[in-house]
């Protein structure tokens, strides 16, 4: 009888799944690294057997790689049985992902078409922290982490921003 599996973590470029009956055993992950190494698209293998886990790196598109095509690859290659996520497991969340994303970039075009192209997401987060910072100088809260904290990552998300901009 094949050992069941749980997928535990799905993102893209990033599937985990753990085979429970199989912790500690290394021929067991050793031979499923090897064999799993054949599915399309897999950049890399890691496992580890002390925590039962397989974790695959793989170069899918997100939208394209279905919970239903790992199935059926372990069933056709009689790998493990795999029984969709572990307890919880709430399944990939890729679709919330997307739309959150999509969400923000609409927030960004809208930014942008306000402000004639001057202020973008990025920038506007920057000039807020940076006011945040001000802020609490003003007030007296040198001790207190928030203004330089503020600073920091009003640096960090201009820095990111320019930087895909080609600065």
């Amino acid at each position: 009888m094949l050992p069941e599996a749980f997928i535990t973590h799905f993102i893209s470029g990033r599937v985990r799944i753990k085979v429970p009956s199989k912790k500690g055993d290394d021929a067991f992950f050793l031979s499923m690294k090897e064999r799993f190494s054949n599915f399309p698209g897999v950049r890399a293998i890691e496992i580890n057997p002390m925590t039962g886990s397989l974790l695959i790196l793989h170069s899918f598109d997100p939208e394209s790689l279905d919970v239903k095509e790992i199935k059926a690859y372990v069933e056709l290659n009689s790998l493990f049985r795999l029984e969709g996520g572990a307890p919880g497991w709430k399944g990939p969340s890729l679709n919330i992902r997307k739309r959150f994303g999509d969400s923000f970039k609409d927030l960004n075009e809208k930014m942008k078409s306000i402000t004639s192209d001057e202020i973008d997401l990025p920038t506007l987060a920057f000039l807020i922290l940076l006011g945040v910072g001000v802020y609490q100088i003003s007030a007296g809260n040198f001790a207190a982490p928030a203004w330089y904290v503020a600073f920091w990552y009003a640096m960090n998300i201009f820095m990111q921003a320019e930087a895909r901009k080609g600065f």
